[in-house]
């Protein structure tokens, strides 16, 4: 019997055996009393997200080191703002394209915060303290008097409410204020109307939703 054969011999005994050599899986003392439930990672958010996620802002606001922390991620993901570069051969349409394109960026922002690369920032900001933002997309007026009719509002993660599972009224499915429709695909967000954590917006306390089609708002996670 070649050494090769003993060790095939010392190997078999199915997936038992394989188990009892994983050493995470084992139940040795340090081990013995570590047997977490297996639960999905929707789950799991849904029973702790919202502590976690108010954890994680208190740390960014009162720590120094997760405020750098924070500030390093946002800097190494977008910088001074991601650029696109036109590849227009007409250098005279290029040139009117680009004029249009400066002037849409100082006026991107539905809030009127920042301009579009201050959203990147921001953006990469709540990716790294939420693990996500959302983008809604707001078409304007022609009355409104912008360069181009549209803005950027950012939503952050607490305006989707965690809680709402269950059943929409057109029979869609609901985890975490998310829709799926019958074959799993996102088609829309339950939206808050306002900052569940604003104490100064006395309608905040009212559990009132907004259902936004999946495409008109973006979602960017980490």
């Amino acid at each position: 019997m070649g050494i090769f054969d003993r060790f095939r011999r010392r190997s078999t005994g199915g997936p038992a055996a394989v188990r009892a050599r994983l050493e995470g899986a084992m139940a040795k003392r340090r081990l013995r009393g570590w047997n977490p439930p297996l639960e999905n990672i929707n789950a799991l958010v849904a029973s702790g997200g919202p502590r976690l996620l108010a954890r994680a802002r208190e740390l960014v606001v009162t720590n120094g080191y997760a405020a750098n922390a924070c500030e390093a991620f946002a800097a190494n993901l977008v910088g001074d703002g991601i650029k696109p570069s036109s590849l227009i051969e007409d250098a005279a349409l290029r040139d009117r394209v680009q004029r249009l394109w400066l002037a849409w960026t100082d006026e991107a922002d539905a809030d009127g915060l920042t301009d579009f690369y201050g959203l990147q920032a921001m953006v990469a900001r709540e990716m790294f303290v939420a693990g996500e933002c959302f983008v809604r997309l707001r078409p304007r007026r022609a009355e409104d008097g912008l360069t181009v009719p549209l803005q950027m509002q950012l939503l952050q993660s607490e305006m989707l409410p965690f809680e709402k599972t269950g059943t929409a009224a057109n029979g869609n499915r609901l985890r975490c204020g998310i829709e799926f429709d019958g074959i799993g695909r996102r088609v829309a967000y339950h939206f808050r109307r306002r900052h569940p954590g604003d104490s100064t917006d006395q309608g905040a306390a009212i559990p009132e939703t907004v259902r936004k089609r999946h495409g008109v708002t973006l979602r960017g996670e980490a």
